[in-house]
This record gives C-alpha cells, sequence and structure tokens, in this order.
C-alpha cells in the first residue's frame, strides 16, 4: 500500500507518526517525492508503557519514530 500511496502522491504531508509513517517517509525521500512532516507529541501514558515493554533505558522519545526522517 505505500507504494501505491506513493505512485499516486506528487506530496504528502504527514502530522505525527510512527513506525508506518516513519517507512513511508524513507520512501518518499528515496523516491524524491516532496514530503512534509509536523510532529505531534504522543500520548505520554502510551510510550511509557511501550517503553517498560521494551526495557529501554534513558529518555523516552515523545515525537514517535517519523520523526526526523525528512
Amino acid at each position: 500500500t505505500t507504494k501505491a500511496f506513493l505512485d499516486s502522491a506528487d506530496e504528502i504531508h504527514a502530522y505525527g507518526g510512527g513506525l508506518n509513517t516513519a517507512v513511508t517517509l524513507k520512501q518518499a525521500k528515496e523516491r524524491k517525492v516532496k514530503a512534509f512532516y509536523y510532529p505531534a507529541d504522543m500520548n505520554h501514558e502510551i510510550a511509557d508503557t511501550e517503553s517498560k515493554k521494551k526495557r529501554a533505558g534513558g529518555d523516552i522519545d515523545y515525537k514517535g519514530e517519523a520523526y526526523g526522517i525528512i
């Protein structure tokens, strides 16, 4: 579906995003599709819970996996 999405887009705008958005933005960049990303603060309770499940150390990133791709 990412391929079809990018094949049909002149540009994309992403508001927040996790892994799926990160993959899409990376592929858009590779294909030279104009892409814009607007960070949205994640739900802190969900991010804290996920971090504990993964046993991640250090600071928790509330911006999501897509932040910083473009």
